[in-house]
């Protein structure tokens, strides 16, 4: 039986992230947009050569930043036109959504 304290790092670090980032929402404004669509690109390719060179163990791990960036630039994206409390809850909505749906993706393609 699993302890219910026991915390999933896969929805913890996003939560924390989002967390952190609109608290010091101030210093990420310096991070430009161009690096988040980098990094996501990057993480998404990463993310399909992994268990292709036999490194499944590790696809959780950059499932987990590939939804952080998501996140990130969703937000940025969203705050703009909403209420950033509305924001918050609909990148985080997203960020689940699409990183779902690159694990299906993921699972599909290399039948994990």
């Amino acid at each position: 039986m699993e302890s219910l304290l026991q915390i999933d790092p896969n929805i913890f670090f996003p939560c924390f992230f989002g967390f952190l980032f609109v608290c010091f929402e101030n210093q990420f404004k310096k991070i430009s947009l161009k690096w988040c669509v980098v990094g996501l690109s990057a993480t998404i390719i990463l993310a399909l050569l992994f268990p292709l060179i036999g490194l499944k163990r590790y696809f959780i791990w950059i499932l987990t930043f590939s939804q952080m960036l998501i996140w990130a630039l969703t937000y940025v994206l969203m705050a703009k036109k909403i209420n950033k409390t509305v924001a918050f809850f609909l990148a985080l909505l997203i960020g689940f959504i699409l990183a779902l749906a690159l694990a299906s993706l993921v699972g599909v393609i290399y039948n994990i």
